[in-house]
């Protein structure tokens, strides 16, 4: 398994690329020397417009899975607007950038 040079830390949303070819986009909820546990991870697919988001598992709990460091390829931090989309999609919840918030009265 290769793992990218920044440390993995529990409540970091991941990429994961496991031995079926599937990449995953995830939340770690917990971690040791043989392998993580995940929070409703989503499959990467490529879509007519773009990459897109499917749930990993369509008829279960996807709330604590874990994955063997043996069914893992490679894993590494999401970067800034891969996060950002995960949450929107966990949460449904958009998050501002600063300047998108304007004419508030504080």
């Amino acid at each position: 398994m290769l793992i990218e040079k920044k440390t993995i830390d529990k409540d970091d949303v991941v990429s994961i690329k496991i031995i079926t070819g599937e990449e995953l986009l995830t939340k770690v909820i917990a971690l040791d020397a043989t392998g993580y546990s995940v929070s409703k991870p989503f499959s990467l697919v490529l879509s007519q417009n773009g990459i897109a988001m499917i749930p990993f598992l369509l008829c279960a709990d996807d709330s604590n899975l874990r994955i063997d460091n043996s069914k893992i390829i490679f894993i590494a931090k999401a970067d800034k607007e891969a996060s950002k989309q995960y949450l929107q999609k966990v949460t449904g919840l958009t998050i501002a950038r600063p300047g998108d918030i304007s004419g508030l009265v504080g």
